[in-house]
């Protein structure tokens, strides 16, 4: 028989492994270097934006291109908070409390958008 306190520490691992597995995405495998991301801030050169531990601006042609959008993002890497500047594809809308999903082995990968579900 289960004890109450076990029962309610079963309960509360099942609530977080299912919050966790709600990002989950099997197109951007976290083995593969996607992370989910927070947008903290986007600008149109990176030189508006903090300065970050990965930054993907320098990969991309130095000239300003008209309409080029970067962005400041934070995720995770070992239970620490890390940040990223990254290029906002021109297909890709996104602003500030996005979630995006952020490859840190390859800038080349484009970010992509979280989706949000609703049940309403």
């Amino acid at each position: 028989m289960i004890s109450f306190a076990s029962g309610i520490a079963l309960l509360l691992g099942l609530a977080l492994s299912a919050g966790c597995a709600s990002q989950y995405d099997a197109r951007h495998r976290y083995e593969d270097g996607w992370r989910a991301s927070d947008v903290l801030k986007v600008a149109p050169t990176p030189n508006q934006l903090e300065s970050a531990g990965i930054d993907c601006s320098k990969s991309t042609v130095q000239s300003p291109v008209k309409g080029r959008r970067y962005a400041y993002i934070r995720y995770l890497r070992s239970f620490a908070p890390r940040h990223a500047i990254v290029v906002v594809p021109e297909h890709v809308s996104v602003i500030e409390g996005d979630r995006v999903f952020f490859n840190i082995y390859d800038c080349t990968q484009a970010i992509v958008p979280i989706v949000k579900v609703s049940f309403k």
